[in-house]
């Protein structure tokens, strides 16, 4: 009887460290995609929109990123990812292409 007990409270502790640990790495993956979509998103849509609008757009400047509005940000993220991708794409068909 103390062994059932015994096995069934390491298995309960062995799931609730896998538990812990499988929430740390979702945190942990959440934190570097939202990084890599809002922040490097940002620097290059805003850059990229900058030049390609002559200066008059994006109105927000590049460092106030927490004061520019939540709409306007993740539409310049995604054009920044999309320019990203789209670079990416197209280095891939040059290298093939040699």
């Amino acid at each position: 009887m103390e062994d059932i007990i015994g096995d069934g409270l390491v298995k309960g502790l062995f799931k609730l460290v896998l538990t812990i640990i499988n929430f740390s790495a979702r945190v942990l993956v959440f934190l570097v995609i939202d990084v890599c979509i809002e922040i490097i998103g940002w620097w290059v849509g805003w850059t990229t929109l900058r030049v390609l609008t002559f200066g008059k757009y994006p109105a927000s400047k590049i460092s106030n990123y927490e004061d520019t509005f939540d709409l306007e940000v993740f539409l310049i993220s995604l054009f920044g990812l999309c320019v990203l991708i789209a670079i990416g794409a197209l280095s891939a068909k040059l290298l093939l292409a040699i």
